[in-house]
């Protein structure tokens, strides 16, 4: 119960995978996404709740990448298995994952579900990738305006794939056909979804969400997105279309540290807004701090007492939902990908947090705002 999705544009692959796992329990833990006791309000009838985070994409060499979903213990030893053949190689090649494929007893798979990208440069032209993808378990597949190509696996396949052919406003400030723009488009649709899962833990009713990594081929390997920050703001519009202020409302900071991914998570309750001349500056010291540590699926007992100590941090690497409340039960949600120096959000590693947001990036979503709420 989860969802695994690949997605390419202008020939770029990426591979995105949820974090959530749910199984039948008394109780549920909490999110990234909220500091509410969702208990409260899903559906209390429902088989299963969410009772861990697990990572669920691994770079297994620079050019191979597996997402799972499914069975705990059938994607446990899928990548172990696929882990110790890989210390055979330096890389991968097409012949060699073949004959692990064909040699793994995929009768042992039957409750699981996987995405294996192989990027392979036998030819003479060590520019020149073919990109080779498996697939096993139940998938979907369209395309939209956004993606050439999107496919999903898990128990939220549909609303995954659903969201990413359903035309959105977003701003990336990125060349088009570029490998940036192909990233940040993944980046805005991956904002989306937490922001609307921070309105309404909809997706959690189905078992996936809480957070989702990210891996991406540069041209020249497979690497996991890592020191983004994600920034949910829930914003009221007047009557007149305009919006007076911004109110930041969830911040995910998202950091690798050896194997485990660390998500520091912080609820803003109040915060105040300095207007400058070309930005606006907003701070808190009253907020809610949360961490969540995220261990590979197959993690090490072993290795637990290896602690990554959070503490401050700053990036420039910002996806932001815009959550505009237009009425009762209508919202409008842009999205934002920036990496630019006069972006950033800070934590001091103890009581203030600090966001950045530069005024030519404001105005762009106030003007669509404007445009969104006339339309209603």
């Amino acid at each position: 119960m989860t969802v695994i999705a690949s997605t390419s544009n202008y020939g770029y692959p990426i591979i995105i995978g949820d974090l959530l796992i749910s199984a039948e329990a008394d109780r549920s833990i909490g999110l990234p996404t909220t500091s509410t006791d969702i208990d409260i309000f899903v559906n209390k009838t429902r088989k299963y709740k969410p009772v861990t985070l697990f990572r669920k994409i691994y770079v297994i060499k620079p050019n191979l990448v597996v997402g799972l979903a499914g069975s705990v213990l059938q994607m446990k030893y899928f990548l172990n298995e696929l882990e110790m053949r890989s210390r055979l190689y330096d890389s991968f090649s097409k012949s060699e994952l073949v004959t692990f494929l064909d040699e793994y007893p995929l009768e042992n798979f039957d409750q699981s579900a996987a995405l294996i990208h192989l990027a392979d440069n036998s030819s003479e032209n060590p520019d020149d990738w073919n990109h080779i993808v498996y697939r096993f378990g139940n998938w979907m597949e369209s395309a939209s305006n956004l993606f050439e190509k999107v496919m999903a696996t898990g128990s939220g396949l549909e609303e995954f794939v659903h969201q990413a052919t359903t035309d959105g406003t977003l701003f990336t400030g990125f060349k088009q056909h570029s490998f940036r723009h192909a990233l940040s488009v993944n980046i805005n649709h991956i904002v989306k979804l937490l922001g609307a899962e921070h309105i309404s833990l909809y997706n959690i009713e189905e078992n996936w969400g809480a957070g989702y990594e990210i891996a991406y081929f540069n041209g020249d390997s497979f690497n996991l997105l890592d020191g983004i920050t994600y920034l949910i703001c829930d914003i009221p519009i007047d009557q007149n279309g305009d919006l007076n202020y911004i109110s930041p409302k969830t911040i995910m900071h998202y950091e690798y540290y050896n194997q485990d991914l660390h998500i520091q998570a912080f609820e803003v309750q109040l915060s105040k807004v300095a207007r400058g001349e070309n930005s606006e500056l907003i701070t808190s010291d009253d907020f809610i701090n949360k961490h969540f540590r995220v261990l590979p699926i197959n993690f090490d007992h072993n290795g637990l007492e290896q602690q990554f100590i959070p503490g401050n941090f700053r990036s420039q690497k910002i996806a932001i939902c815009f959550n505009i409340i237009i009425d009762d039960k209508s919202f409008f949600t842009p999205t934002l990908f920036a990496e630019r120096p006069d972006i950033s959000i800070s934590y001091n590693g103890e009581d203030n947090l600090t966001i950045t947001l530069p005024n030519d990036l404001l105005s762009k979503i106030k003007t669509t705002a404007k445009e969104a709420f006339l339309k209603f």
